[in-house]
């Protein structure tokens, strides 16, 4: 059983979370959608300011129209892209939603 800092994961091991610490995803999740949910978890529920969710389509297509690429960028790629943007990557990913035009807000 986890303790209340922490959350349990896939292995049956114990992550603790802290504000401080950002939980990488790939140790939590397995699939494209709990990855996805994973991300967004992070972004909006615990508030964390440093995440890319590279599995978001909306993401993807934004990222494709701004840096004008001739298809989808992979996970490496926008990881690269957005290098300079540590440690806000989760507001550039706002931006980058807010970028579509299909949203009147965000938040």
């Amino acid at each position: 059983m986890a303790s209340d800092n922490s959350i349990s994961n896939p292995q049956n091991r114990n992550v603790p979370i802290h504000s401080e610490v950002i939980v990488p995803i790939e140790e939590l999740v397995h699939t494209s959608i709990l990855i996805w949910t994973a991300e967004m978890f992070l972004i909006f529920c615990l508030g964390r300011l440093d995440v890319l969710p590279v599995t978001d389509l909306g993401i993807r297509k934004a990222m494709q129209k701004t840096y004008s690429l001739s298809e989808l960028p992979k996970p490496a790629e926008m990881l690269a892209i957005v290098q300079p943007w540590k440690p806000y990557r989760s507001v550039a990913t706002w931006y980058l939603w807010k970028s579509l035009s299909k949203f009147h807000s965000i938040g």
